[in-house]
């Protein structure tokens, strides 16, 4: 049920539920539990500052370990600064680091943000904060804005757009985490390439194929073996070599026979690939018939199948065929393209300096009866006058 609704780490979804858990507790202070938990272990504080007690039990525990989740992914407004550790806590508005960069004195390491704030005219303390940061970190401090009334500090969580925490969005944060994702930018070779794919004149299932292929979200045996489903990665056809995407469908030897019979895939001995996604960007960028390559790409994930579920399938040999005779029906069916016109905009443009204009909503009444009803149109008119 859990991975059906998209959580396959069952550690990190627990970890999201329970940071669900700490996020009411600090936000809403007015339940039941946020008093009852509020009287035995943070009587003098808040939960951001509770401690872990020897005498707290399993569901106190757990709940602390939900709020080292909340403060590793939450950042801080400022409000009066005094819940906020200058270099401890995440508060800076920017995407990656919010935290604190410059080297602080050693005296003020648990130093708190209103130490910054003039209380006075409530706006930031400019000598301070000049000579204690790098310049680039005073110019982002110094354009924090600041409330004309000193208001507590709070927490928010800038994945989601409302800036409250979720389940989902708090187990998407844990999975980065874990693999480093949120630190790591986007391929160069991705930039404009699902557009390209959504555009190919091919059905929509040799689009969804490729498309799932470029995101490795198909089960080779790769993906299986990392999930725990199986237990051998080795390709079922030439037995040498690890089955991930771009194997199973483009460099394995089994495949010479499909891929060498059109001089277009030449490059498939030329050129090496680290992901799917990187050969389906060289292709649109070299003009390599990208329609036709996802056709044949379809039709080699197709015959695999078939041959693991011992179904009728087309043999290796003609599979490039196959590939290309679907192509051009494919082709065939499709309307011819005509040359798209470029479309008149009318501009309203003012009259000349002795013309007045004059726009009103007039009626012109053309009566007709149809089947015992009587129609009338409308239009509009502008009159011009001249004097």
């Amino acid at each position: 049920m859990v991975e059906g609704m998209g959580f396959r780490d069952l550690a990190h979804f627990n970890d999201a539920l329970l940071a669900k858990q700490a996020w009411r507790l600090i936000h809403n202070k007015d339940s039941l539990l946020y008093k009852v938990f509020k009287a035995k272990f943070f009587p003098h504080g808040s939960l951001i500052d509770a401690k872990e007690s020897s005498s707290g039990s399993y569901a106190w525990k757990s709940i602390l370990r939900g709020r080292d989740v909340v403060l590793e992914g939450a950042c801080w407004r400022v409000g009066n600064g005094k819940s906020i550790k200058i270099r401890q806590h995440y508060w800076l508005p920017r995407k990656h680091p919010t935290m604190v960069a410059s080297p602080m004195v050693e005296s003020m390491e648990e130093a708190t943000v209103d130490c910054l704030i003039d209380e006075g005219t409530r706006t930031w303390n400019a000598d301070m904060v000049d000579g204690m940061f790098a310049p680039e970190e005073a110019e982002e401090f110094k354009n924090i804005p600041l409330a004309r009334v000193a208001t507590e500090d709070s927490l928010f969580w800038p994945l989601a757009q409302d800036g409250k925490f979720n389940c989902k969005l708090g187990y998407r944060f844990l999975k980065e985490a874990e693999d480093g994702s949120h630190k790591e930018a986007r391929p160069d070779h991705e930039k404009g390439l699902w557009k390209k794919i959504w555009a190919l004149a091919c059905p929509n299932k040799v689009k969804n194929l490729v498309w799932r292929a470029c995101r490795n979200s198909f089960p080779s045996k790769s993906n299986l073996l990392r999930r725990t489903i199986i237990k051998d990665q080795t390709c079922d056809c030439c037995r040498g070599e690890a089955e991930d995407m771009i194997h199973a469908v483009w460099t394995c030897k089994n495949l010479d026979c499909v891929w060498d019979k059109d001089t277009a895939w030449s490059f498939r001995n030329q050129t090496s690939f680290s992901s799917f996604s990187e050969l389906m960007a060289w292709v649109f960028e070299h003009q390599r018939k990208p329609a036709l390559f996802a056709f044949t790409v379809w039709s080699i994930w197709t015959q695999s199948n078939q041959m693991r579920s011992q179904q009728p399938c087309c043999s290796l040999n003609l599979l490039s065929q196959f590939a290309v005779e679907r192509y051009s029906e494919y082709q065939a069916i499709l309307p011819p393209s005509s040359p798209s016109r470029p479309r008149m905009r009318t501009r309203w443009k003012p009259p000349p300096l002795d013309v007045f204009k004059i726009n009103f909503d007039g009626a012109v009444f053309a009566m007709k009866i149809v089947q015992g009803w009587e129609l009338l149109s409308v239009t509009e008119k502008a009159w011009c006058l001249q004097p």
